[in-house]
């Protein structure tokens, strides 16, 4: 057992008591996050598995997927499995997922940008009164927010703080911290899930 496996094993025994007695939608989600990061280390993931994860979350939360945002059942977004066939570019791109959420009426609930200069605390606190755990975090190389190229999922929010998981490097509550132009945090109806 490696350095890396012991680390994740240790991670996997914190997650499983941390979320004892959470909400059954946090607990769905959660569980979901913990079982794809068992199942495919970073590792072995291609470099741009961050919406795929992201979108394999909130369908676990309960948003079905659609024409326009699928992967196939038992279908995994690895090496060897990557066809068009399998996954829409909406579920497995940033930019396609954040452009996909944001036209869908019936999940979409608005968002918040947070740019990452001097003004980072003051917009993260504004932000933080609209942002729930399950919403969806993009980061933007662009003032405005529209040119996403990661994703993640807000896990907890605690202490004024927000925090986040993503996969691609296996990130898990993380604190959001400044990075590139500016953040993004794609607010989701309640009733979406």
């Amino acid at each position: 057992m490696t350095r890396r496996d012991e680390y994740r094993c240790l991670l996997l025994l914190i997650l499983k008591d941390f979320f004892q007695g959470r909400p059954p939608l946090l607990m769905q989600i959660c569980g979901h996050m913990i079982e794809i990061m068992r199942k495919f280390p970073a590792n072995i993931i291609p470099p741009s598995d961050c919406a795929n994860f992201v979108s394999q979350s909130l369908n676990k939360g309960g948003i079905k997927t659609r024409d326009d945002w699928y992967n196939k059942p038992g279908e995994f977004f690895i090496l060897g499995k990557r066809t068009d066939k399998n996954y829409s570019q909406n579920w497995t791109t940033a930019k396609g997922l954040t452009r996909w959420l944001r036209k869908e009426k019936n999940i979409y609930n608005g968002e918040s940008l947070i740019r990452t200069d001097d003004n980072f605390n003051s917009d993260l606190e504004k932000s933080i009164e609209k942002t729930k755990i399950g919403d969806v975090i993009g980061w933007s190389t662009d003032e405005s927010g529209k040119n996403i190229h990661h994703v993640g999922i807000v896990s907890k929010i605690a202490n004024g703080k927000i925090y986040y998981d993503a996969h691609t490097n296996d990130k898990r509550n993380e604190e959001l911290t400044p990075g590139d132009k500016s953040i993004v945090i794609i607010h989701i109806l309640d009733e979406a899930y």
